[in-house]
């Protein structure tokens, strides 16, 4: 594998000097992982590859490998010197949904794969990155993890599981450290763990007490602090955000952050009854609006984007009574996973000059 890893940095890393064409680049990768074992002529390397999505619409991701007739990893490829943001990346997340698997591989600038937790409404996350590096580890465990003979869906799904899994463990960790040794109780948890280390060693607990009433703690962090805040799901039909509790008052009722978002897209309609979807986006900043998911979408598009999906319609409002039908017959829905504080605060301000907005 050490081999094959050194060819491939090789053939690739020479990309990020030139500014080569795309399919240039796909074309190297393509011979790349030939050398793991994939090959065109028997079908497990394919590219191109059109999937219908109803509708008559489809969708073609650069390569998908298979194994068994079976499509195991979908692969979605950007110039080398191109990072992976998110309009990058929700390519690769939409060929995941419609293959109905978990994971998917990015290639540009370096290599990624990507994790989608089933069933929590998020965006899948990059749980494994590899440079181009001969001295990278993780590219030798990728060219293993991707060789042929090795390579099946189970592992792939297994490996980036374990992957995600160990990054949350990682934010629960330094959440809790921070919330140990960072609050207001810092010194008292630091003194009762040493009391408890000191009771099991038999001293008594007055002595220990005595003892650490002469001693000061002065805790400090050798980087800048960063706090980590972990999705917190909610199923409930009123409230939809998953990271902030927040209640913002509308029209004499406090509502979450995306529940208030539907109200004030209804409110600007009521008052405005015969405007149209192209006037109604200009309220919504641009940077909000032009996103993978904009803040309102037609109903028609969001139902084509999503068909097949696992989280058709958990991304906005599809109740019968949440759809907002404009005067020319067009329904229109709104987003509803606000995870970003700060992106609601765009909106919010953006709006403010038609609603009364209070913050609970």
């Amino acid at each position: 594998m050490k081999e094959d890893w050194s060819e491939i940095v090789f053939c690739l890393s020479k990309f990020k000097r030139k500014d080569l064409k795309e399919l240039e680049y796909q074309r190297e990768i393509e011979r790349c992982l030939t050398l793991l074992g994939w090959k065109e002529y028997n079908g497990t390397l394919k590219s191109q590859v059109t999937i219908p999505i109803g509708n008559g619409n489809s969708i073609r991701p650069d390569i998908v490998l298979y194994k068994e007739n079976v499509a195991i990893l979908p692969i979605e490829i950007k110039k080398a010197n191109i990072g992976c943001g998110s309009k990058q990346s929700s390519q690769l997340f939409s060929y995941m949904r419609q293959l109905n698997l978990n994971f998917g591989l990015y290639i540009g600038e370096n290599i990624q794969l990507f994790y989608d937790t089933p069933n929590d409404f998020e965006e899948a996350i990059c749980v494994f990155k590899v440079e181009f590096l001969e001295d990278d580890e993780k590219g030798l465990e990728l060219c293993n993890l991707l060789s042929y003979d090795n390579c099946s869906k189970e592992k792939l799904e297994g490996f980036t599981k374990d992957c995600y899994e160990k990054i949350i463990e990682t934010k629960n960790l330094k959440q809790r450290l921070n919330d140990f040794l960072f609050s207001a109780n810092q010194k008292n948890n630091i003194k009762d763990l040493i009391k408890t280390k000191f009771l099991e060693e038999g001293f008594k607990e007055e002595n220990i007490e005595k003892e650490l009433e002469n001693i000061s703690f002065n805790i400090y962090r050798k980087q800048e602090e960063i706090r980590i805040e972990l999705p917190k799901i909610s199923q409930n039909r009123q409230c939809n955000s998953k990271r902030n509790n927040s209640k913002h008052l509308f029209n004499g009722q406090y509502h979450c952050m995306g529940r208030y978002a539907l109200e004030a897209i209804r409110d600007i309609v009521r008052n405005n009854p015969k405007i149209t979807f192209s006037e109604l986006e200009k309220f919504i900043p641009e940077e909000l609006q032009n996103r993978t998911n904009g803040i309102i979408e037609r109903l028609e598009d969001v139902k084509a984007r999503k068909f097949g999906s696992k989280d058709t319609g958990k991304r906005y409002f599809m109740e019968e009574d949440e759809i907002i039908h404009l005067f020319d017959g067009t329904q229109v829905v709104v987003y509803n996973q606000w995870v970003s504080y700060g992106n609601f605060q765009i909106f919010k301000k953006a709006i403010e000059k038609y609603c009364n907005i209070e913050e609970k």
